[in-house]
């Protein structure tokens, strides 16, 4: 068994009450992975850059009907430019600090499997005494470089015979803040979401109506700590009402052979299907399945599972050091749930303690998560 914390991304799910079936007993179906065309692309760091010339600045100007170009090197020239914060969505504004002009840049998606390049397109008057349109593109292959292009008359980039020009864009920004922190409203929406959630969760565990087994339950079917694990969850998080979730669990345990009754708790068959959850064995208080999130936010998500785990670790190794011997001395194996013998809140049940020493630690567990995406902002976006 395992003591499972639940990275479940989706808003909550109603199942309307009435006979049930265990196909309406499942765990609704989960989002596919995001994309990296689906998630926030932070194609430029918020702040000054330097521009430096890779060709030469032309200019057309057309007399007759006839176009004639002129070229001139610009030499060792840097243009100083200021970035608004483009917060990957809508229209970012370039200023060229050298001449007080600026130009309004739309983002659109790279092609490239990777979550840090994208383009950003728009037009500008690139030699003003000629009142001359051009169209620019600013393509980031990273935070701190990119290359900008502008061109008349459809002209290739670089293509100084027909009137492009290149500039190679330099950061000079020296504040420390994450990639994520370029797009803010993005990151902002996110992190809400996700304590909001967490909030959601955290009630259900705190609620210790749910620690006493229910009025309705099988007598016949334990109410261990997997099994109230899943039975809160589905009734708190996934809307279903209490009667069905018991039924759930009464249809499933009387298609059970001995020796799945013996081997495995019912909620298992009810649990999420899919990437194995963040979680702490509660036989050796091993961390398992850390990292590899799916999300847009990998970075937060796989940060936001350690510290959720450690406090799960932290609590089954007080235990565990505390009944190992005992356990050892009588061939005993250890369960974390079954030795917890100190509780910080007075026990609901003394007959069965295996749901409230769950709750117990998936409160602190929350609690540390929710903390952390309280401050992720603060802690990673501020100018240190």
């Amino acid at each position: 068994m395992r003591l499972c914390f639940l990275l479940i991304t989706f808003l909550v799910i109603g199942i309307s009450s009435g006979a049930q079936t265990l196909e309406t007993c499942q765990y609704p179906e989960p989002p596919k992975p995001k994309t990296p065309e689906q998630c926030p692309i932070a194609p430029l760091g918020v702040g000054a850059w330097t521009m430096r010339p890779v060709t030469n600045v032309t200019a057309m100007v057309q007399r007759d009907n006839i176009r004639v170009y002129d070229s001139k090197p610009i030499g060792k020239t840097t243009i100083a430019a200021y970035f608004d914060p483009l917060d990957c969505k809508g229209t970012a504004r370039i200023d060229l600090l050298d001449s007080g002009r600026s130009f309004e840049l739309k983002q659109v998606f790279s092609d490239e499997e990777v979550k840090d390049h994208a383009t950003l397109v728009g037009e500008t008057v690139i030699q003003p005494a000629l009142n001359l349109i051009g169209d620019v593109e600013v393509r980031a292959s990273a935070r701190s470089t990119a290359i900008m292009s502008m061109t008349i008359d459809g002209a290739r980039f670089a293509d100084v015979a027909k009137g492009g020009v290149v500039l190679k864009m330099e950061h000079t920004d020296a504040r420390d803040i994450h990639p994520y922190c370029d797009c803010r409203t993005s990151l902002r929406k996110f992190l809400r979401d996700k304590i909001a959630y967490y909030e959601g969760i955290l009630a259900g565990y705190q609620n210790r109506d749910f620690w006493r087994k229910p009025d309705d339950w099988d007598d016949l079917i334990p109410y261990d700590f997997v099994n109230y694990n899943q039975y809160m969850l589905m009734v708190t998080d996934w809307g279903m009402s209490k009667t069905d979730v018991t039924q759930c669990f009464k249809t499933k345990y009387g298609q059970m052979s001995e020796a799945e009754k013996e081997n495995n708790s019912v909620g298992e068959y009810f649990a999420r299907k899919g990437r194995a959850a963040a979680s702490t064995d509660p036989n050796t208080c091993e961390m398992e399945n850390i990292g590899d999130d799916t999300s847009c936010y990998p970075a937060i998500m796989d940060e936001m599972e350690f510290i959720h785990e450690s406090v799960h670790h932290k609590d089954c190794k007080a235990v565990l050091n505390d009944r190992y011997s005992y356990n050892v001395e009588n061939n005993i194996p250890f369960d974390w749930m079954k030795e917890t013998r100190n509780f910080a809140l007075a026990v609901e049940d003394l007959d069965n303690k295996e749901p409230q020493a769950l709750a117990e630690t998936e409160i602190k567990a929350y609690m540390a998560t929710i903390d952390f995406l309280k401050g992720w902002e603060e802690d990673n976006c501020e100018e240190k």
